[in-house]
């Protein structure tokens, strides 16, 4: 054999071993399960029952904005892989002071907010924020794009 064609198979030997050896290492599968790796690098999602977040000094000092939700969280139930479903959020300002919305965000890539106003629809990022003056409603509709693989989605 020539000088080259032992680099080559030499070269050829050793992938072969590292794949063999990546397809055996990390976590038992189960047939079916689908693992995200997007969803499995971001933080566990926040429960229902959380507390909301205590006001600054600065901010508890005047008046302020004070949102109400309708609800928390929405349940699709069971939907089937490459779909799209939507669930409004209904808000309202109980609060003594204007509301400013900067920004919505979702935990995901498979979700996108949308701020609606007035009938008036508001997507991300906003260019500017958006007031809701006390008393004023407002609405966030979400859209939820299910991925094209089956399994449980949390």
């Amino acid at each position: 054999m020539k000088k080259h064609e032992i680099t080559r198979l030499v070269i050829i030997v050793s992938l072969v071993i590292f794949v063999i050896a990546g397809c055996q290492s990390g976590q038992p599968r189960t047939v079916g399960q689908a693992i995200d790796p997007v969803a499995a690098s971001q933080p566990p999602q926040q429960k229902e029952d959380q507390e909301p977040a205590e006001p600054t000094e600065a901010a508890a000092a005047g008046p302020s904005a004070k949102v109400v939700m309708t609800k928390a969280a929405h349940d699709f139930g069971k939907i089937g892989p490459s779909s799209t479903h939507k669930a409004d959020y209904e808000f309202k300002n109980e609060g003594e002071a204007a509301l400013l919305v900067n920004r919505i965000q979702s935990t995901c890539g498979c979700s996108k907010p949308t701020l609606i106003k007035d009938g008036k629809r508001f997507s991300m990022p906003l260019k500017d924020p958006v007031s809701f003056e006390p008393g004023e409603s407002g609405q966030v509709e979400v859209t939820f794009k299910s991925p094209a693989r089956k399994g449980k989605v949390e």
